[in-house]
């Protein structure tokens, strides 16, 4: 039924109206009549580097790693301690462990106050900086730009760079505070500029001047108050009575998504006044980083960008306040994850080392948790040959081990997805366990990432030499 359509369709992947230009996800019946007596060209390659600030309870994470060495993933049970939110989609994990970025800890000489800056600003560079204030530089392009440079240029924004809160604490003892607030770098003295927040993000890709509205009109359509849905519903009507049932169906279920998501993120905030309705709340912490999920899955099925890099927070003291939505024993928690960290120090009335230490595992367990949320929403995306997340990695880590120690030693990371089958999932790479001589390190597995997309690379940050194999 859809064939016959097809040469009506051609090759249309975005619907526009006045102040708008919505991308779609890959529907079958947009192929041309040609293009269906030939095998379906695979899905493109995506990589997604999800950082969270200020590292991982690590005696937990241990467990987590002994329970589940030399066996699948999924003969598991469940996954232990905080990585238990993820047990569902453990067939579709690769858990990595022991592996240094020795650039991110601190050396004799270096200006002091720095281990946050040189923890964070090392994440996706490998390479140390020592804190000259007036003369920024990390040494050379981020592994995410590396690979925006291979994989990046087929899609409308080269990659895209993401996070919750922008910038980073006002007060740098010294360093650069761009060490805190970015991980991506175009060179070693040019970060890249992140958009900040849900409503910042959905703009960018279906509202603004980058998706090839002009200027005019989207001023014209906010003006009205218009949503992205009402001004391209003519031309998604016309499209949708060109489909066949099944591309029906998806296209329906992708606008609901996005209008959905638009409404929420427009929702104005409460009004004062008694008796006055209530047109929605405003999003909390939790339901704007859904937001994002939601933003960086549709960014990615709709071939709006290949690279995404997300950072939750800046580095440091990341989220700027307690982490109320996360309770630990029954009680919400009433300090930030940055206080939780140093354990062995606790405030004095806040708690103690063991409290410190089940409040931090409690917020590396939301934390995974929201992981798994995002993944759930990539492997509900199907693209015929897998899921989106079966065609895409994700990389998932923090720029520290042990954050009491402000280590970058034996951080644990996490990669989900296979990369349109160039990653093996459902098993553990534990690496330098009692190892004599060379260590591997955190660079070489980014150079293992590089190969997985085809971008070989001699070198990485200070000591990537040889890529870590992925299959």
């Amino acid at each position: 039924m859809s064939g016959d359509r097809t040469s009506r369709v051609g090759r249309r992947h975005v619907l526009r109206g006045l102040g708008a230009a919505l991308a779609l996800p890959a529907l079958a019946s947009l192929r041309p009549r040609r293009a269906w007596a030939m095998p379906t060209a695979p899905p493109p390659p995506r990589v997604l580097y999800y950082y969270v600030p200020n590292g991982f309870r690590m005696d937990a994470w241990h467990e987590v790693v002994q329970a589940v060495r030399g066996q699948p993933l999924s003969t598991a049970s469940a996954l232990p301690r905080f990585m238990a939110p993820l047990s569902p989609l453990r067939s579709k994990l690769l858990l990595v462990s022991g592996l240094d970025n020795a650039a991110g800890n601190f050396r004799q000489g270096d200006r002091p106050a720095g281990a946050h800056f040189q923890n964070t600003a090392s994440f996706l560079t490998c390479r140390h900086v020592t804190g000259n204030e007036a003369a920024l530089d990390v040494g050379g392009r981020s592994i995410d730009q590396e690979l925006a440079r291979v994989i990046g240029g087929a899609s409308p924004h080269r990659s895209l760079q993401l996070t919750l809160s922008p910038g980073a604490p006002s007060s740098g003892a010294g360093w650069p505070l761009a060490y805190l607030g970015f991980v991506s770098w175009a060179n070693g003295t040019t970060p890249l500029t992140q958009l900040a927040g849900p409503t910042a993000t959905f703009d960018a890709l279906f509202a603004s001047t980058a998706a090839g509205v002009s200027p005019e009109a989207l001023s014209r359509r906010k003006a009205r108050r218009q949503r992205v849905l009402d001004v391209v519903r003519e031309d998604a009507r016309s499209l949708r009575a060109k489909l066949g049932r099944v591309d029906q169906r998806k296209l329906d279920e992708y606008l609901t998504s996005v209008d959905d998501l638009e409404v929420r993120l427009r929702a104005p905030a409460p009004q004062a006044c008694q008796g006055a309705t209530n047109p929605g709340t405003p999003m909390d912490h939790p339901g704007r980083l859904a937001a994002m999920h939601e933003l960086m899955k549709l960014a990615l099925a709709c071939n709006q960008t290949r690279v995404v890099t997300f950072m939750r927070h800046a580095g440091g003291a990341s989220f700027g306040a307690a982490y109320g939505f996360v309770q630990h024993q029954g009680v919400a928690l009433t300090e930030q994850k940055h206080t939780y960290s140093h354990y062995t120090s606790p405030l004095p009335g806040t708690g103690t080392t063991e409290s410190y230490k089940g409040a931090l595992e409690a917020i590396n367990r939301w934390e995974v948790d929201q992981l798994r949320d995002l993944l759930t929403r990539l492997d509900g995306v199907d693209e015929g040959g897998g899921t989106l997340l079966d065609n895409t990695l994700v990389l998932f880590s923090s720029e520290c081990g042990d954050p009491d120690a402000h280590s970058s030693s034996d951080l644990p990371v996490v990669i989900a997805g296979k990369a349109g089958g160039a990653v093996t999932t459902d098993r553990l790479l534990e690496f330098n366990r009692g190892a004599q001589g060379p260590r591997d390190t955190f660079a070489d597995l980014h150079l293992g990432v590089a190969r997985a997309f085809g971008l070989e690379l001699p070198t990485f940050g200070e000591d990537g030499t040889k890529p870590l194999a992925l299959r």
